[in-house]
């Protein structure tokens, strides 16, 4: 489902779902980025959007799916 809607999303939008999907809280993500939770909920809210799935574990499931299918390094270098 992410495919060519992963090309949509900045890097850093990018970054912060890889994280969520590895099970991270906005919180966690916030600190490993060294951006506060509420830039966090923002750019989640963005993702949501631009991917077109609003339910946080689906997302995460069909970051999962991709990450494994182009490989995690391709995945967050996409730009």
């Amino acid at each position: 489902v992410l495919g060519e809607r992963w090309e949509r999303l900045t890097a850093r939008e990018r970054d912060i779902l890889l994280l969520m999907a590895e099970g991270l809280s906005n919180g966690e993500i916030g600190k490993r980025l060294g951006i506060s939770e509420k830039t966090v909920k923002n750019h989640l809210a963005s993702i949501r959007i631009k991917v077109n799935i609003s339910e946080r574990t689906k997302l995460a499931i069909e970051a999962l799916h991709y990450v494994r299918r182009v490989g995690e390094s391709d995945a967050a270098g996409k730009t």
